[in-house]
């Protein structure tokens, strides 16, 4: 049906429908516990001159609004897992476009829960439902797994550091454009229509790849195809059975089920494993002398541990900004996190500039060292321009993530992607949960004596990834000594 080999647009389409509302979910859920005028979006919650009373008030409300946002992210985590690994192995086999069509709709549906609890003023505990279905169609994870693997079905590989950098850019520039306009928007026409305008960007988004883009997977797995055959059995005769036959081949039909969830359950099984298995001439095995399956296995813990930092330490950013003595307002935050979504951009011109002189580990060091440098610097912000200003170190902080997503994606086979990229969105879902549970919490016990424990804690979990890096930094310098002895030696024979 489509006819167009471009992810780029549902990826940036998406991403601003996202990072227009997620500014705003975490804003109400604080107004809300503060018992804050949701009509009231036109000023700050807090005052730098504020007595002691108002101020134990806004400590209250930070920590109420930080521990709910952490049984939030609980309840859609598992079932976003499993229909990210799900919907991973079937994207290698039948097609990508569902992994991106599902997660859209499964946002579209939490943008509409948003839209009644603020309308009819329901409950908090209400957007548990909605994270409940956008887990369940496979969240935010699914659809960069699914625009991921798109990308490397039709990329160039030569170019696959850049196209991957550049992927992450159109992130942060939707994103950033989408978190600038929330302020304004929620200021000028409130909560709802904001909602609002975030499900029709997603219908967008389902027409896109359902009509426009073309399937670069075209060999179609039935489940069907999965249940044994009985003997003899015709299936294009039909018989008008009796009501006790039919009774007695439910336990058959049950037990046909029961095999075809087993042999998807193997099936997934199989191409996850698969991934840590050596390829030698089209022929995998497990192991063996000169098996590099570890580097796969390394990169995945260093993504994982960088992601944990990164993730974790972003999250309390926009309370930490909202608190004394900041107390920044809508129209501020929006703009923070646009000047924050730039990184993308400077990370894209970092990741295409260091390509051309080095190799990927140590353009994902730098990009680590930076990000250490301004999460720690962050404990030193005072005043607005310094909150501004601390952004600055962190111009590259997405570079690790691109480049290591690229050089994960060198190491498997073309049509091991959609099951490699769910299985780092999985381990994506994996950081953003634990982060958002260790640093959440950090931040709500430590936000009345000392707020920027968690930025500090953020820095030193970086750590661990920089020396990930490091080891396979040393090997690949080791490899290439080898083989330039090798190569010397096989002339050197050559000549006698």
């Amino acid at each position: 049906m489509g006819c167009v080999r471009v992810v780029e647009p549902i990826v940036a389409l998406f991403a601003f429908a996202v990072f227009l509302s997620s500014p705003l979910n975490q804003q109400y859920i604080y107004r809300r516990f503060g018992n804050f005028s949701t009509n009231d979006s036109t000023g700050s919650t807090c005052s730098p001159n504020g007595s002691d009373v108002e101020d134990e008030l806004e400590k209250e409300a930070q920590a109420a609004a930080s521990r709910f946002q952490v049984r939030l992210d609980l309840v859609g985590f598992l079932p976003a897992v499993l229909a990210s690994l799900v919907l991973g192995v079937y994207s290698d086999t039948s097609g990508r476009r569902l992994m991106m069509i599902l997660p859209c709709i499964g946002y579209s549906l939490e943008s509409i829960v948003y839209i009644l609890i603020v309308s009819l003023e329901l409950p908090l505990p209400w957007l548990y439902l909605g994270c409940l279905l956008r887990g369940a169609t496979g969240g935010y994870a699914s659809i960069l797994a699914g625009s991921f693997a798109y990308l490397t079905d039709v990329a160039n590989p030569a170019n696959l550091n850049m196209r991957v950098a550049c992927l992450d850019m159109l992130i942060g520039i939707s994103g950033g454009i989408g978190a600038v306009i929330s302020g304004h928007m929620l200021q000028a026409m409130g909560y709802a229509f904001v909602y609002l305008c975030v499900c029709l960007i997603l219908v967008l988004c389902i027409i896109y790849v359902a009509c426009v883009l073309e399937e670069t997977i075209t060999k179609d797995i039935h489940v069907e195809s999965l249940i044994p055959a009985e003997d003899g059995q015709d299936d294009s005769i039909a018989t008008c059975d009796s009501a006790a036959e039919i009774r007695m081949r439910i336990p058959a039909e049950a037990r046909k089920k029961r095999n075809v969830l087993t042999k998807l359950l193997k099936q997934n099984y199989k191409s996850f494993s698969n991934l840590f298995c050596e390829v030698d001439s089209g022929v995998r095995s497990s192991g063996g002398p000169g098996s590099k399956r570890w580097r796969l296995a390394l990169l995945l813990v260093a993504f994982t541990f960088y992601l944990l930092a990164e993730i974790g330490g972003s999250l309390p950013v926009s309370l930490f900004e909202m608190k004394a003595p900041l107390c920044w307002d809508a129209l501020l935050l929006g703009y923070g996190s646009a000047v924050g979504f730039a990184i993308f951009i400077t990370s894209f011109v970092g990741v295409t500039v260091l390509s051309r002189c080095l190799s990927d580990p140590p353009i994902a060091l730098i990009g680590i060292s930076t990000f250490t440098v301004g999460m720690a610097m962050i404990c030193g912000v005072q005043t607005t321009l310094m909150m501004f200003l601390v952004r600055l170190p962190l111009m590259f902080t997405i570079m690790p993530v691109a480049v290591m997503r690229s050089m994960m994606s060198k190491t498997v086979l073309p049509s091991e992607q959609g099951t490699l990229f769910s299985l780092v969105g999985s381990l994506e879902l994996l950081a953003g949960i634990v982060g958002s549970v260790v640093f959440n919490n950090v931040y709500a016990v430590t936000v009345g004596w000392f707020a920027c424990l968690v930025f500090l804690l953020s820095s030193a979990v970086a750590v661990i990834p920089f020396l990930i890096l490091s080891v396979l930094w040393c090997d690949e310098i080791m490899c290439r000594r080898r083989r330039g002895i090798s190569a010397l030696q096989d002339e050197s024979a050559q000549t006698h």
